[in-house]
């Protein structure tokens, strides 16, 4: 480890399959083979009853701070921790209740907050802890322009956007010019964000246009029983697999068997399968959400997007890339080159948190006792905690 470097620190509950917790996985792998002591720190005091474990836990650094006991308590012993390793940055994850504990925070620790999606949690998080945080990530233009009027104008410097990175695979897809096409859907199956539920009608309308495809489904989550029932008939012939949770390196080369990658949700922050998919030669076709997509994908030209819940028009271009494999194929090979000529690899990615980790570490810290003015020297500052208490506690 190179002295001379913070430690990073990522913080999560606990490790879910998520393309969130994927590439933070791959980051802290990346900053420690650059001489970063980069450490994944797990603060959940519950045990996991089903762990996700990916190969690539195996490569890197990771902790349990898995302190029982009142929040508040849990969140002075995690302040204790983090003093012991500074200089630190620290990567908050969706850990934003244990960010009480910054006031506690020796001045050689910055906060570095990641807004990963377009959703209003993240929104509603960065104007409530605007003041904690030193630099503020954003993973798509779109999510730094809505966040841009809630961060102090003084600090816009450290508000950036670092698009996901991903390992740009040699090889491009192999999936050839004829047979069914073949479609990826990679992803948590969740009814509100990535409405996978979409997957059920979509699949009924390509069996009654006749459209020769072959759809494979990588991801768990609420709603695999009700995707086993509703595609029951397609599993049965062979139209459609339901793999389940695998592994991000075995869903990389998921990527190189396909033909198209297919995505219906409401809302994305960038998602990592829509890269991985591009850069294996898949030709993406999404819903329209608005962070991501029209950032990335140009209509016609290295994919398609179509109307959100719009099923007709999801079948009418996945009917059209059946049609004609060899121009489906030509179209991939735009969108490959799309990210292989991007900011998207994870050498890129890891070098831009480099510097904005540097800016931080240049700037003074935030002025944390602000918000709780009287927690570095005694438990006066509670009463000021009541309604950040209630909006925030949440049980592991």
């Amino acid at each position: 480890m190179d002295n001379d470097k913070p430690t990073i620190l990522f913080l999560f509950s606990r490790l879910e399959l998520s393309g969130v917790v994927t590439f933070n996985l791959r980051l802290c792998e990346h900053l420690a083979r650059k001489g970063y002591d980069a450490r994944i720190i797990l603060l959940s005091s519950r045990p996991e009853k089903d762990p996700w474990k990916p190969e690539i836990l195996k490569r890197i650094r990771i902790e349990s701070w898995r302190h029982r006991g009142p929040w508040l308590a849990r969140c002075y012993r995690f302040a204790r921790k983090a003093n012991q390793l500074g200089p630190a940055i620290i990567l908050p994850g969706y850990c934003y209740d244990y960010m009480a504990a910054a006031p506690l925070l020796s001045e050689d620790i910055r906060i570095v907050n990641v807004l990963h999606s377009d959703d209003l949690f993240y929104y509603e998080t960065q104007a409530e802890f605007k003041t904690l945080f030193d630099a503020t990530v954003c993973v798509s233009r779109t999510i730094e322009e809505q966040s841009a009027k809630l961060v102090d104008e003084k600090r816009d410097r450290l508000a950036k956007t670092i698009p996901y990175g991903i390992g740009i695979p040699e090889t491009e897809t192999e999936a050839n010019s004829v047979g069914p096409l073949k479609i990826l859907y990679n992803g948590r199956l969740d009814s509100t964000q990535k409405r996978t539920q979409d997957l059920i009608p979509l699949c009924d309308a390509l069996h009654e246009t006749g459209t020769a495809f072959e759809l494979t489904i990588i991801g768990d989550g609420e709603l695999r029983e009700t995707l086993t029932k509703g595609l029951d008939r397609h599993l049965k012939r062979g139209k459609v697999r339901l793999l389940g949770r695998v592994d991000p390196k075995e869903a990389e080369q998921a990527c190189l068997s396909n033909h198209a990658l297919l995505m219906t949700s409401a809302y994305e922050g960038l998602p990592l399968s829509l890269l991985e998919g591009m850069a294996a030669g898949c030709v993406p076709v999404l819903s329209e959400f608005k962070s991501g997509a029209g950032e990335i994908v140009e209509q016609g030209i290295n994919g398609f997007r179509f109307p959100i819940g719009d099923i007709g028009e999801a079948a009418r271009i996945i009917n059209d890339l059946s049609s004609d494999l060899q121009r489906t194929i030509e179209i991939g090979q735009a969108a490959r080159r799309n990210i292989r000529n991007g900011p998207y690899s994870i050498e890129h990615c890891a070098a831009e948190y480099e510097k904005i980790f540097a800016a931080a570490q240049a700037t003074p810290p935030t002025r944390r006792a602000s918000i709780f003015p009287k927690a570095r020297n005694n438990m006066g500052f509670i009463p000021e905690l009541k309604s950040f208490v209630a909006y925030h506690f949440k049980k592991d």
